[in-house]
């Protein structure tokens, strides 16, 4: 079996390419995670109920601290696999081909052997190499920033899990000690107005109204008897 090295430098060139597109293309679900937990650790943090607890307090701070530490490593290896040692490429193909033609005619020129195809193919077996050799060490390094940012993000998923177990304990402490304190204040109005409409009956007891009399019948004063002074025609009138 023959060894080409040509073909062999052409295949490791083109293999390192696909190796940067598809760690690039892999670096989207990490960021989207990143972000998603870094909106959850903002959101626990303003809303986090401080002072109800102090070893409670304190743990969340430091799960919280370390969370925010390894969420930034995460990030920067992230960043780091999406830009590094910068990459090497082979000629344009319309500058390779006016090389071929000086080649040509230089050696038609020259009048002796035509080299040319010999010497383009070491030209671009040496680019091959040299440009594949260095994609290799940038592929190789953007992934190990890969893996630990990788790891970076499970470290920060148990941080947050933890620190929300945490935030959901105080939560949930101080909505019921809230809605313990609501129904105190609620009984004691309640009691409160209890006892003032107790105190009103009793007064009402102790102080009964008196009836008001009902008002005494005007006796008529005896009206003299009168003496008509009218007469009808035609009759006289008696004496008594």
């Amino acid at each position: 079996m023959s060894f080409n090295k040509y073909d062999f430098s052409k295949n490791c060139y083109f293999k390192e390419l696909e190796r940067k597109n598809e760690i690039i293309s892999s670096l989207s679900i990490p960021l989207g995670v990143i972000t998603l937990i870094g909106g959850f650790f903002a959101h626990i943090i303003v809303n986090y109920n401080f002072n109800k607890n102090c070893h409670l307090d304190t743990i969340f701070v430091i799960l919280n601290i370390i969370l925010f530490m390894v969420l930034a490593y995460s990030l920067y290896c992230l960043l780091k696999s999406a830009n590094g040692q910068p990459y090497k490429y082979i000629l344009p193909a319309n500058e390779i081909q006016n090389y071929y033609n000086e080649l040509d005619n230089y050696y038609k020129n020259e009048g002796g052997e035509n080299m040319t195809l010999n010497d383009i193919s070491s030209f671009l077996e040496e680019a091959y190499v040299e440009a594949s050799s260095n994609n290799w060490h940038c592929n190789f390094q953007k992934s190990a920033y890969r893996y630990k940012s990788h790891i970076s993000i499970i470290i920060a998923l148990i941080m947050f899990g933890l620190s929300s177990m945490v935030y959901i304990y105080v939560h949930q402490k101080y909505k019921s000690e809230n809605e313990s304190i609501f129904w105190e204040i609620s009984n004691m109005t309640k009691d409160n107005c209890n006892n003032k409409n107790e105190s009103n009956n009793q007064s009402s007891v102790s102080n009964p109204q008196t009836p008001k009399q009902p008002p005494k019948a005007v006796t008529p004063k005896p009206v003299p008897p009168q003496k008509t002074i009218i007469i009808n025609e035609g009759t006289t009138p008696q004496k008594k």
